[in-house]
Formats: structure tokens, C-alpha cells, sequence
């Protein structure tokens, strides 16, 4: 067991977080020592984003309401509380890396675009888009993400991505001069 653990912490150091085995958590075996709290970090995501998180259980949440969504279905009127928020989830992990996961919350028209901000400098994988809910007006989809890298830079294309959800989408474009 405690080859397995050395197994994988070199896996960690020569390929990155991503090539590392699954290793079962037993009790005999202990992740190693990671920091997890890392109060800059959430200061520089907070900043970035422009919205305050929870930091609870090592992980730094971010949730964003899409109050603008006004979804009916055949049971009528959903809640925007009812599960059509977007959540971003940022944690350290024992590579020392800033990783993330998240789900954007969108209407169908703005999830092109969405994936297409992400996928920016190859910085996050999406890991799948599908609807959330039947039969809705407007539809609604999920995109489930995950990324790392720094703080900031991860912040920076999540804030961009959202700039094609909501109230935001409808904002003039400022055009690079």
C-alpha cells in the first residue's frame, strides 16, 4: 500500500495532477499533506470574479443565481433557486495545484459560447453539456467543467465566460482597437 502511495506521488510530480492513478482511500493509506486553505487564493478569485465565495470542507464555492431566467415547463414556473445556479468549485490539490470543477448554468443560445471562453488556452476540459430539465422554455443546459492552473488565470476565463450569460450578454461589446 505504501508503494502504491509513492506510485502515485511520482505520477503526480513527472505528469501533473491529471496522470495520477486512482488510488482507494483506505484507512491504512493517507493522502499526503496539502494546504488547502489558501485565503490569497480566494481573495484573487473573489476579486476577479467579482463575487464573494464559501470556504468550507477544503473547497472555495462560488455560486451565481440566474435570477434572469424566467423557466416554465409543463409543471409551470421553476425557481431559479431550484437548481439553476452556476457553481464553480476551486480547491488545492496535492500537487500543489489550483484545480477546479464547476457546472455554468445556461440557455441554449448562450452554450456555444460559454464552451468556447473555456476552452480557452486549454486551461479547462468540459466533461459534458446536457439539459438539466423537460420540455422547459427557454431551454436550459448544464456544461460540468473542471480545470487548474493559478488563480487568477483561472478566475480571469471563468469571469469572460460568463460575460455570454445573462444580463451581461446583452451588454455592448467594447471593440480592441
Amino acid at each position: 500500500m505504501i508503494l502504491r502511495c509513492l506510485l502515485a506521488a511520482m505520477m503526480i510530480g513527472l505528469f501533473g495532477c491529471n496522470a495520477a492513478p486512482a488510488i482507494r482511500q483506505d484507512a491504512e493509506i493517507s493522502r499526503p499533506p496539502v494546504a488547502t486553505d489558501d485565503p490569497e487564493s480566494w481573495k484573487i478569485i473573489s476579486a476577479t470574479l467579482g463575487r464573494a465565495g464559501v470556504y468550507a470542507r477544503e473547497v472555495y464555492t462560488i455560486t451565481i443565481g440566474r435570477d434572469d431566467l424566467m423557466i416554465t415547463t409543463d409543471i409551470g414556473e421553476i425557481p431559479p433557486a431550484a437548481g439553476l445556479d452556476t457553481t464553480f468549485y476551486f480547491f488545492k490539490c496535492p500537487c500543489g495545484r489550483m484545480s477546479m470543477t464547476g457546472r455554468f448554468v445556461v440557455a441554449d443560445y448562450e452554450a456555444n459560447d460559454v464552451i468556447d471562453e473555456l476552452q480557452t488556452n486549454a486551461v479547462f476540459k468540459i466533461a459534458s453539456l446536457g439539459p438539466i430539465l423537460m420540455r422547459e422554455k427557454p431551454r436550459v443546459m448544464a456544461i460540468q467543467f473542471q480545470g487548474e492552473g493559478d488563480p487568477e488565470t483561472l478566475a480571469k476565463i471563468l469571469k469572460s465566460a460568463l460575460s455570454y450569460t445573462a444580463e451581461e450578454r446583452m451588454k455592448p461589446q467594447k471593440l480592441p482597437e
